[in-house]
């Protein structure tokens, strides 16, 4: 069995293995924050949190029936970007991720830019955690000031959302470049409407988060 991510954002699934797949654990320390208090708490949590280290690389030419490198990448930079949760499956990996739930970190694509070919990676499945609020912060959550919305409102002054109709030969790298200036946004592109390279077909609508006005 390959590689496998099922998430709430999607599944990711490896057409063939990674080159390497490293385990760690360490003890699970939890850090709160609490509003309106000085410095934070930290509570150790009695388990082991687990980290997955995988690198690899996505092939122009692999042996077997694979998406392209681009599509993998794109997909694997979408879960990253949208903070995707889910469960990590394989043949390597066994009972040490069994019931637990992870999240990419820390991805990295070496390949430049706007090429063709192999494209190197490496990234963590690193396990997720979320800690149950105490009753004293919860209090404390509840007693803070709510911001207004003139502060909201300044804050996007100059930016615009908007929504653009996909059109045959649009790339999302091609509309970062347009609205954005730059490129490589065509990453937040993709985390905010949650759609990969596949779902590029005309007609699409994507709504385009804060783009700058043009004076």
């Amino acid at each position: 069995m390959t590689l496998r991510f099922e998430s709430n954002r999607g599944t990711m699934k490896w057409p063939y293995n990674p080159q390497s797949i490293a385990f760690n654990s360490t003890k699970l320390i939890v850090e709160h924050e609490y509003p309106h208090r000085a410095g934070a708490e930290t509570e150790d949590m009695g388990r082991k949190s687990v980290r997955v280290d995988v690198s690899g690389i996505f092939l122009k030419e692999p042996a077997v029936v694979s998406p392209s490198p681009e599509i993998l990448i794109n997909n694997l930079w979408m879960l990253h970007e949208t903070g995707a949760i889910g469960k990590v499956y394989g043949s390597e990996l066994g009972a040490a991720v069994e019931g637990r739930l992870f999240r990419i970190v820390d991805l990295k694509a070496n390949r430049e830019e706007g090429t063709v070919g192999d494209i190197p990676y490496s990234f963590t499945f690193l396990e997720h955690y979320q800690p149950q609020m105490s009753k004293s912060a919860a209090a404390d959550s509840q007693a803070a000031p709510r911001s207004s919305g003139a502060a909201s409102a300044a804050s996007k002054a100059g930016v615009q959302d908007i929504v653009y109709i996909v059109r045959k030969g649009d790339t999302l790298w091609d509309i970062a470049k347009k609205y954005y200036g730059d490129p490589l946004q065509y990453k937040k592109i993709m985390a905010d409407n949650k759609v990969g390279v596949p779902d590029m077909k005309p007609g699409l609508k994507l709504t385009l988060k804060g783009v700058k006005n043009r004076g």
